[in-house]
């Protein structure tokens, strides 16, 4: 408890107490030049009745732990005052060499006077820089801004030199000739060092014309000669000033021309706000560049601008535009007025003209947007024609631009002309497609009423000049026109020859429909054909009849119908009614010819012509004469060369089967083999 206590008896006297060493920890020096090292002491938190034992400056200092102690180069040993908690511990060194850099030690030991306290050891440290050349001088600067109007304080400093030496510290550049300057000595406040140093002051009023100059700081030796120097630059801030109007382009200005108005100004820091007035009134801008595009005539005046910065405010004299402008309120007046009928009465059009800068100004008519040869503000129309019904304008001109005044429509009124009718797609269309009729024609006022004709003959009526005919077909083809009719006349367009022809489908399929027919007539005629020659062989077989002669050879040949009240001719050998012969022979030792119920009639054997023998097509059975020598040859012949039938019927039609009939019209082979 007793410690506590003690402690909190050590605590109000240390609160205020200094660092127990005030010295540079680092400094720089120049090689050959004497060093000293400004050090003081102050034992005041170690207590009142501290005792300073030991005050050593070693080079290179290094904790030695077995000694429990710092050991290198010592380069300074000094005695503390008994009973003195305060003293001087600076360090001279009187001409650096190179090895002379490195780090120094402070070493402080003391002990306390009271009873059960222990000793205390203190260490501070300063590293030294040698250098080729001196070091420059330390500058101190307001930490406010230099602004024009408020006084401004520099500083510069060095560390003490050696007692033997005598350095000045000099101020130099133009601020120094300012009026109501000061220049003198200074000590700096702890918050720049904390340690000794020699020191100069330097008081002044910045201008605008000390921006970006240069302020010296010299230190020179005993003989007057610049050891080192340290230098800034100035960095003034101003209100804005030479603030003026600048207007781009700079002759008058063209109206419709984009006009650009610059705040120009010198400040620092820049200007960050402008304001613009015309004629004393304040305008919507407040930025230094203001675009006009397009500027107008009510544009023109006297501009002025403010420019504004953190130090102030300044206003440029006032600047004055001249805006040219070409001439306004360009417009065409009728006389007389409203809608004209052609070949009327003298028809007089106007150019009115307004306002202009300058004033001065030429005169241009157009029609149609095609320029006319009439320089005049009056253009005349002695007796309107259908031509003159067009858009007219008329023109001035002067050194600032060109107006032309909004078109102006002539309305002429006339009957339709030019009537035309063209169809759509074309003249030849296929059938089956759309074809559109349009109708077209000039005329004032427009048509209200088209006719539609085909063939002379009126297809129907509408408001406007659009006929359309539906899928058509080739009855469609003909003579079309069309009459076109407004309040004032009608007219008919020439006629127009619209053909439709047949598609490819539809002559394809009235081709294969023909093919088709022709074909089936073909058909019928080829199986009428047949029967009819059924038939005829069946009438001309009715009318073959047989004949027998003695030597058992007969002949067949086509019996023909007789007309009623005709008698047959006789019969010949080249009778050119006969169609086919035959010679049937009975085989030899047969007898005479069987007959086998009613008129069947059975021949074994039927000779063959010696020619059709050698044929390969078959037999040629005709015309088989009877002959001794032939009969022989059949009968020597090998029975593989004769045709045999099994049956030769003849028989009549008219009765029933299994009664003997006439050999009457018709031949009837029952059965026949090879």
């Amino acid at each position: 408890m007793w410690l506590f206590v003690f402690l909190l008896s050590l605590i109000p006297a240390s609160l205020g107490c200094p660092e127990m060493v005030t010295s540079p920890t680092e400094l720089v020096v120049g090689l050959g030049s004497c060093l000293y090292i400004s050090c003081h002491y102050d034992l005041c938190k170690v207590g009142s009745d501290a005792e300073l034992r030991k005050l050593r400056w070693i080079h290179h200092p290094q904790y030695d732990t077995k000694q429990q102690e710092f050991t290198g180069k010592k380069v300074s040993e000094l005695s503390g005052t008994p009973g003195n908690t305060k003293g001087d511990c600076s360090l001279i060194l009187p001409h650096i060499r190179a090895d002379d850099a490195g780090v120094y030690g402070l070493r402080l030991v003391g002990e306390p006077n009271r009873r059960y306290s222990k000793g205390w050891l203190w260490m501070h440290y300063v590293t030294i820089n040698v250098t080729d050349t001196p070091p420059a001088p330390h500058l101190w600067l307001d930490p406010d801004p230099i602004t024009q109007g408020r006084r401004t304080t520099f500083g510069c400093w060095v560390p003490p030199a050696c007692p033997k030496d005598s350095p000045t510290l000099t101020w130099e550049g133009p601020i120094t000739k300012t009026p109501g300057v000061h220049m003198d000595s200074w000590t700096p406040p702890a918050t720049v060092t904390t340690h000794p140093v020699i020191g100069t002051l330097l008081a002044f009023d910045p201008f605008w014309y000390h921006d970006e100059t240069t302020v010296k700081c010299i230190l020179r030796g005993s003989d007057g000669k610049t050891i080192t120097q340290a230098s800034w630059q100035l960095q003034v801030n101003y209100a804005p000033r030479n603030v003026q109007v600048d207007m781009t382009p700079s002759s008058p200005v063209h109206e419709g021309q984009g006009v650009t108005l610059s705040c120009r100004d010198s400040a620092k820091p820049p200007s960050h706000t402008y304001t613009w007035s015309l004629d004393g009134r304040t305008l919507p801008h407040h930025t230094a560049h203001v675009l006009l595009e397009p500027i107008q005539a009510a544009d023109g005046g006297s501009y002025s601008c403010q420019a504004t910065n953190v130090v102030g405010t300044t206003q440029s004299p006032p600047t004055v535009l001249q805006v040219y402008y070409p001439p306004k309120a360009v417009k065409v007046l009728q006389t007389p007025r409203g809608p004209v009928v052609a070949w009327g009465g003298l028809v007089r059009l106007q150019c009115q003209i307004g306002a202009a800068e300058p004033a001065k100004f030429t005169i241009s008519w157009f029609k149609n947007g095609q320029e006319l040869p009439v320089p005049s503000s009056e253009l005349l129309l002695p007796g309107p024609e259908p031509v003159d019904a067009a858009t007219y304008a008329c023109q001035a001109r002067n050194e600032a631009g060109v107006t032309r005044s909004p078109p102006f429509i002539l309305d002429v009124r006339f009957g339709p002309q030019g009537v035309e009718l063209v169809p759509d797609p074309s003249q030849r269309v296929q059938e089956m497609s759309d074809v559109i009729l349009r109708c077209h024609a000039d005329a004032s006022p427009p048509p209200n009423v088209f006719e539609w004709f085909w063939d002379g003959r009126l297809l129907g009526q509408t408001p406007k000049g659009l006929w359309v005919l539906r899928a058509v077909g080739t009855q469609a083809s003909g003579r079309y026109r069309c009459r076109v009719t407004n309040d004032i006349a009608t007219t008919d367009s020439p006629d127009v020859i619209i053909t439709v022809y047949y598609s490819t489908t539809t002559i394809l399929r009235r081709t294969f429909l023909g093919v088709g027919v022709g074909l089936s007539i073909l058909l019928v005629l080829g199986t009428l054909g047949c029967f009819l020659r059924r038939w005829w062989r069946r009438q001309m077989a009715a009318h073959e009849e047989p004949m027998v002669e003695p030597s058992r050879t007969f002949f067949l040949r086509n019996k023909k119908p007789l007309m009623p009240g005709s008698t047959r001719p006789p019969l010949g050998p080249d009778d050119s009614d006969t169609i086919s012969y035959a010679s049937l022979l009975s085989p030899p030792g047969s007898g005479s010819v069987p007959r086998l119920r009613g008129d069947t009639v059975v021949y074994t054997v039927l000779k063959r012509n010696e020619g059709a023998a050698k044929a390969t097509e078959g037999p040629d059975y005709e015309n088989v004469p009877p002959g001794s020598s032939n009969r022989d040859r059949d009968r020597d012949r090998d029975r593989d060369g004769t045709l045999v039938y099994a049956a030769l019927a003849l028989s009549s039609p008219g009765p029933p089967r299994g009664q003997a009939g006439d050999v009457g019209d018709t031949v009837e082979y029952a059965a026949l083999r090879h």
